[in-house]
């Protein structure tokens, strides 16, 4: 079928709004990729984000700002603490330079 023999008011619905949003010929790209009874899920955009968000606390974080990043951010202040206590936490787990770990030892057979 050619996208010009499409009537989109006949397609279900959820088709109706992602050829709204991308159009016909990509809506059909789209659903014989994903088509067939599969389903998708997209999570908020905020996701996307996330990482740079995360980074830019981690460097602007001077030991002692988590309500002034939480606020910037606009997070609360529990969240700021948690990020930075997952990349401390990270930093301090990570192996010593020269230091072989056990993926290495998979790896490389060691």
């Amino acid at each position: 079928m050619k996208p010009e023999d499409i009537i989109i008011e006949d397609l279900p619905e959820v088709y109706q709004h992602l050829s709204a949003l991308v159009g016909v010929e990509n809506m059909l790209i789209i659903a014989k990729a994903f088509g067939g009874g599969e389903s998708i899920y997209f999570p908020k955009l905020e996701a996307i984000h996330r990482p740079a968000r995360d980074k830019q606390i981690i460097e602007e974080f001077n030991g002692y700002n988590f309500k002034q990043l939480a606020k910037k951010h606009g997070l609360s202040e529990v969240r700021v603490r948690s990020i930075v206590k997952d990349y401390v936490d990270f930093e301090r787990n990570k192996p010593a330079p020269g230091q072989i770990t056990v993926f290495d030892i998979l790896e490389n057979g060691y």
